[in-house]
């Protein structure tokens, strides 16, 4: 779903040149898809004893927490940055830089000052991250429902990226506070649960992507 969202975003870009936004949100799809596949090292070593990573075994890379918790910075920059740019009021543009020049800041001396990088998901990064994501698209429906462009947000690729956006994290974050427990013998059923819900709302929110392509591109709309 990833790989058909990225492949779906790239076509749009090719209809319609794009805002630098949509551009930026695109190549993100595709860092994603790559992320993905680079990440996989971990799983594939631990479930399947691949040979060719049995390196990080024994290792703080044995797992891929670390990867995935510089993700997640990466992940909440782009979709704030995107929103932000679909703002027109210079103080909450400001405002949202200020808030996010804080949340990444804090985030990375959380992850270097505690033992989450390689144990865990870091649940600051997540939590913090999500309430200032969901302020950013607060302020965006704010404007769209003061605007004449609420008469064709079907229309507007930014209402599928925020409505995927708030979808995908805030079921998700929930989950990632507890991921500690993933790999513990005694919480299985979090384990199981953690994995069906992952699947269903990759599932939703690249669905939702993909739709947001697909009639934007037909419309020839950029915002």
């Amino acid at each position: 779903m990833e790989f058909a969202a990225a492949v779906l975003g790239s076509l749009y870009l090719k209809r319609i040149p794009g805002h630098k936004s949509a551009k930026l949100f695109v190549a993100f799809l595709w860092f994603t898809v790559i992320f993905e596949l680079l990440a996989s090292y971990a799983p594939l070593t631990y479930f399947f004893k691949l040979e060719v990573f049995s390196f990080v075994l024994d290792t703080p890379f044995e797992t891929n927490y670390w990867a995935y918790n510089i993700y997640f910075l990466i992940n909440y920059f782009v979709y704030i940055t995107y929103v932000k740019w679909q703002l027109v009021s210079r103080w909450q543009r400001k405002l949202i830089n200020i808030l996010l020049a804080l949340f990444l800041s804090t985030s990375i001396v959380n992850l270097f000052t505690s033992q989450v990088f390689f144990e865990a998901f870091s649940a600051y990064t997540n939590i913090t991250g999500t309430l200032v994501l969901l302020f950013v698209i607060g302020l965006y429906y704010y404007q769209l429902v003061r605007s004449d462009m609420v008469l064709r947000i079907g229309w507007l690729l930014p209402f599928y990226v925020t409505i995927g956006a708030v979808i995908l994290h805030v079921c998700l974050t929930p989950f990632l506070i507890y991921s500690a427990y993933f790999q513990s013998a005694i919480h299985p059923d979090f384990t199981g649960a953690y994995l069906i819900v992952l699947k269903v709302i990759n599932l939703l929110v690249y669905s939702i992507y993909i739709l947001g392509f697909i009639i934007c591109r037909r419309k020839k709309s950029l915002y």
